[in-house]
């Protein structure tokens, strides 16, 4: 359980770090532009997944959103997709940032 917990509190300060260092041009470039944060997950209930209103909801989905809100970003676009597919999504520019768990495992 505490190395779960170390986990998501580094997944939290890496995505800190994410979206204020390394997107940080393109990223602040479309917010400027009135434009939408498009955060990317995987559907893993309860962590993160899509409510029957559309809505990006779990347990990460609901902290990046809080964590977004309390940094002033209202304007967020869901994109649900594969677990294999987040960081190529990431790297092609589908979306902005990503939530959901990705630990590494020995069996990986």
């Amino acid at each position: 359980m505490k190395t779960m917990i170390a986990g998501f509190v580094a997944g939290i300060a890496l995505f800190g770090m994410v979206i204020s260092s390394s997107g940080a041009g393109p990223l602040k470039d479309r917010i400027a532009s009135g434009q939408p944060i498009r955060i990317g997950y995987s559907n893993e209930v309860p962590s993160a997944y899509t409510a029957e209103d559309g809505k990006p909801t779990g347990g990460v989905n609901g902290i990046t959103l809080a964590v977004l809100k309390k940094m002033g970003y209202a304007k967020i676009e869901p994109v649900e997709t594969e677990w294999g597919g987040l960081i190529p999504g990431l790297n092609a520019g589908r979306f902005d940032i990503i939530t959901g768990g990705m630990f590494i495992l020995a069996s990986r």
